[in-house]
C-alpha cells in the first residue's frame, strides 16, 4: 500500500457469501487491525482496532486466516496476532479488501495468494478478478 496519507487499510473478506456477507480482516497503515462481520446488511465489530508489532507500516504484509469449524486465528507476517470464535457465516467466497477514508488517494498491489483448503490442497491464483470462489469441500 502507498500513500501519502495514514487512513487506509487493505484485507481480505473470508468465508464470504454471495450477497455480500462475510468477515473482513484489515490491517491498517497506523500499525493496527481490525475485524468486522458483515451479515443480513449489518456491520458488526469482532475486533475493533488493536495495534500489533507485526504489521509493517510501510513495507509488505502477508495475512493468513486459519477457519477451522466456528474457530479463526489471524496471523500477519506470519506472527499469530489474534482470534476469535464465531460461526455465523459460512460462506465459500474470498474477496479482497480495501478502505480509505474520503479523499485519500494510494496504490494497492496484492500478489502472490495463495489459498488452502481444508484438506490443504494448495491452489495458486495468477490473474485477479473481483473475487475468487472457494470451492466448498
Amino acid at each position: 500500500m502507498e500513500s501519502l496519507y495514514i487512513d487506509a487499510a487493505w484485507g481480505i473478506t473470508f468465508r464470504g457469501t454471495k450477497s455480500g456477507d462475510g468477515y473482513v480482516f484489515l490491517i491498517y497503515r497506523q500499525g493496527w487491525y481490525s475485524v468486522q462481520k458483515h451479515l443480513s446488511g449489518k456491520w458488526m465489530s469482532i475486533i475493533s482496532g488493536k495495534a500489533h508489532s507485526a504489521i509493517n507500516w510501510e513495507g509488505e504484509n502477508n495475512l493468513t486466516v486459519i477457519a477451522e469449524d466456528s474457530r479463526i486465528e489471524l496471523f500477519v507476517n506470519g506472527e499469530y496476532i489474534d482470534s476469535f470464535e464465531d460461526s455465523a457465516i459460512r460462506g465459500d467466497y474470498l474477496y479482497l479488501a480495501i478502505w480509505t477514508a474520503e479523499g485519500v488517494q494510494l496504490s494497492y498491489i496484492f500478489d502472490n495468494i495463495l489459498i488452502k483448503a481444508p484438506q490443504y490442497q494448495q491452489r495458486s491464483i495468477g490473474k485477479l478478478s473481483p473475487f475468487v470462489k472457494i470451492p466448498a469441500i
